[in-house]
């Protein structure tokens, strides 16, 4: 059976290389002070699992990731790169030689006439194929022999693993990527191993996400999920990606794909704030939705504060108190942390009206796919209520001027 026939040939693999014993009394074991190649993100010398649904930019994230590394940018995602970028091999079996083009030339790894430049040392796409079965693990751990500290680039599992007859739910998928991780790590290479996340789990942890076997995660010492920022809305081109694995506490970061790089907007609690904050938008009855608009407007027109009598004014409200209507409104929004007000003195000096204006959760955020985004912007300026809060003031009275305030 094939399984058996594996297991046979990574016998005869290990004989041939030497490596087939157990470390004794008085042997090295490696004891690298850098563990990384990008902090906190991926694993130097381990393998590195990578897990998203289909068109979240899994491989867009590696190729940038690589660019970054070899054009000297320091640090990818706000995180140090670590030691001079590798010689890179791509198995990019999963897609078509013009995929890979039009991934690569504008990351600055392609010339304009298609010409593959360092540091990727060789590639294959699904015109010339390399699998995980005995000859193409031979193929790269020749290259990791030839490439010492080589970053081998696998994208995808599914697509290398098709013509071993392996199913992904079986445990035996891990058998072929274990056999690989054992020719490389003599030559000290890292793996990046692409892989798709289970529809009915994407919304779990990293390990949990990873479709098929569990064998899989187990194997990997780094596993990275690329999900949605915002599941269900499609003009939200955010992702998190977050970590778990062997190498330290794990990390969750909202990025999002800009050109051939990708950019970081902040830690996941900021995108929590801001889900909470739209949230608290979507659930404005009518006049605090019409009363928040007049505020924001004024303010993003001409940064002017706001009065009860220019609410009164733009929103055309009638009755037996119109003003202390309006005052109301006003204070219910700034509860909910979308305005925020400060005590104007009168003409005499005193204690005069109140004046509000908005917070940045109120504030539209930049464009993301050229739509604008109502809830607050991650990390985005004024984040910060600029104005004290009067010691002397309660929500169970008006201010000293009246409800006009």
């Amino acid at each position: 059976r094939d399984p058996e026939l594996i297991g046979m040939l990574t016998a005869a693999r290990r004989r041939r290389l030497g490596s087939d014993g157990l470390l004794r009394t008085g042997d090295r074991l490696d004891l690298t002070p850098e563990p990384w190649i990008c902090d906190g993100l991926f694993l130097k010398g381990c393998l590195n699992l990578l897990v998203a649904l289909p068109k979240q930019g899994k491989t867009s994230l590696v190729v940038a990731l690589i660019a970054a590394w070899h054009h000297s940018a320091g640090a990818f995602l706000d995180r140090p790169l670590l030691g001079p970028c590798p010689p890179v091999l791509v198995i990019g079996t999963d897609q078509g030689q013009a995929d890979w083009g039009r991934l690569l030339q504008p990351a600055g790894l392609v010339d304009t006439e298609g010409r593959i430049l360092p540091p990727i040392v060789m590639l294959a796409h699904a015109g010339r194929p390399v699998h995980l079965n005995p000859e193409g693990i031979d193929l790269i751990a020749e290259q990791a022999q030839q490439n010492p500290g080589l970053l081998v680039v696998i994208d995808s599992l599914s697509a290398c693993i098709a013509p071993l007859g392996l199913k992904e739910e079986s445990p035996e998928v891990a058998m072929p990527v274990a056999e690989l991780m054992e020719q490389l790590e003599p030559h000290g290479a890292t793996a990046i191993l692409i892989h798709h996340a289970s529809k009915g789990r994407a919304g779990e942890g990293a390990t949990s996400a990873s479709r098929g076997s569990t064998a899989l995660p187990a194997l990997a010492s780094q596993i990275l999920k690329l999900g949605p920022a915002s599941a269900g809305n499609l003009q939200d081109r955010r992702r998190v990606l977050s970590t778990e694995g062997r190498g330290g506490s794990c990390l969750a970061l909202v990025i999002e794909r800009e050109g051939s790089g990708w950019v970081v907007h902040g830690g996941l609690e900021k995108l929590e704030h801001e889900q909470d904050q739209a949230e608290t938008l979507s659930k404005l009855n009518d006049r605090q939705a019409d009363c928040l608009q007049v505020v924001k407007n004024r303010w993003t027109d001409g940064m002017v504060r706001t009065e009860t009598a220019d609410v009164v004014a733009a929103l055309g409200l009638k009755g037996g108190d119109p003003q202390t209507a309006a005052w109301r409104t006003l204070n219910q929004l700034e509860r909910k942390g979308l305005l925020q007000s400060i005590r104007q003195p009168d003409q005499f000096g005193g204690r005069g009206a109140y004046a509000y204006w908005p917070t940045a959760d109120a504030l539209p955020t930049p464009s993301r796919g050229g739509q604008e985004n109502t809830v607050g912007s991650v990390g985005s300026v004024g984040s910060q209520a600029l104005a004290h809060e009067d010691p002397e003031r309660s929500d169970s009275v008006f201010p000293s001027s009246g409800p006009t305030a």
